[in-house]
């Protein structure tokens, strides 16, 4: 499997970008684990948030069973 690497600086022009150590390397794979908390969080939050304010029509998401 093949790594995606992220350059340390994306807004600068490629010309001006410094090759990194390699420990200093941000992974895509390492980014989306330290990241899926929070998208957990915040969906979780946003539908509580949703169930306390607002009559909901639905009470499950689209294509779920419920189950």
């Amino acid at each position: 499997m093949e790594e995606i690497i992220l350059p340390t600086e994306p807004k600068k022009p490629l010309s001006q970008q410094h090759l990194s150590q390699s420990k200093d390397f941000v992974k895509l794979e390492e980014l989306v684990q330290r990241f899926c908390p929070f998208v957990t969080q915040s969906g979780e939050k946003a539908l509580l948030d949703a169930e306390t304010n607002i009559k909901l029509i639905h009470t499950d998401f689209s294509g779920s069973s419920g189950k």
